[in-house]
């Protein structure tokens, strides 16, 4: 992700890279399920997409307190108030619950990460990257696909 400007105002920029043979088509997810999830207060809005080279660009409202990793991997005398935990995780919760209950389809995010996670100046949560985002077809109550997400060991951190 980059920081941009657009008419006086900050912007991220989500930049693609080609080193995955479906990439194109996770393109596309991402881009479909971002633009149904944008007006949702917990998901980080998408303003726009540049079509016009290779691999596309998103442009997305600017996460002013970046992502969830800058404030979790940290000492424990330097982590976040309570009150913004609570916020964070409150806004968590409700963008899972819109994606699973809100849409025409069912939707898994499948990367909910601390990576994924943003938050503007209030510590308001606002969920991104829904490019392994999988949506359940209507009338089915599961779907066999592969396993994403790290494996091994993850840092040791208390977010509550």
């Amino acid at each position: 992700m980059y920081k941009g400007t657009h008419e006086d105002r900050e912007t991220s920029v989500k930049k693609f890279t080609a080193d995955r043979d479906d990439e194109l088509e996770r393109i596309a997810n991402e881009v479909a399920i971002a633009s149904r999830m944008s007006n949702h207060k917990n998901v980080l809005k998408l303003l726009g997409c540049c079509l016009e080279i290779e691999l596309p660009l998103l442009i997305s409202e600017f996460p002013t307190m970046g992502n969830l990793s800058n404030h979790i991997y940290k000492p424990k005398d330097d982590q976040l108030p309570w009150e913004h935990k609570l916020r964070i995780i409150s806004g968590m919760a409700n963008a899972v619950a819109y994606l699973h209950h809100c849409l025409s389809k069912t939707i898994i995010h499948r990367n909910i990460k601390p990576g994924s996670i943003f938050s503007d100046q209030n510590y308001a949560a606002k969920l991104f990257d829904f490019q392994d985002a999988l949506p359940i077809p209507e009338g089915e109550a599961h779907v066999e696909e592969e396993v994403i997400g790290s494996s091994g060991a993850q840092p040791e951190f208390s977010f509550l």
